[in-house]
């Protein structure tokens, strides 16, 4: 079996997301943005669908390879719900978002062997 070089797809993805993520930290200014749920709305649209599309061939990567994909996705949740960032994740994600964690999207697809 050959190596599937995934380091070179992340980092493209990462950039991409850090671009959206740009766009989003510039809505979620704290006196005249957006609310949370627009900015939400505007997550899922702009960041996660980078993250969902091809996540069925990288969620076989390495754990630290999707570190920094995981990564993306917790900024963009701490902007849109504006918390602190030594808050934690779990609630963030299953309390006040009703979103779970990547890796449980990742196992959840329609086409992954697990």
């Amino acid at each position: 079996m050959t190596k599937l070089p995934f380091l070179p797809h992340l980092r493209y993805l990462k950039n991409r997301c850090a671009k959206a993520l740009n766009l989003l930290r510039v809505v979620a200014h704290t006196s005249w943005g957006a609310d949370q749920q627009t900015l939400f709305h505007l997550y899922k649209s702009l960041i996660r669908s980078k993250l969902d599309y091809g996540c069925v061939v990288y969620g076989f990567a390495r754990g630290s390879y999707l570190q920094m994909v995981d990564h993306m996705q917790n900024h963009a949740l701490r902007l849109c719900f504006r918390v602190y960032c030594l808050s934690n994740l779990s609630i963030l994600q299953h309390v006040c978002t009703n979103e779970p964690p990547l890796y449980i999207r990742r196992e959840s697809s329609p086409f992954s062997t697990a």
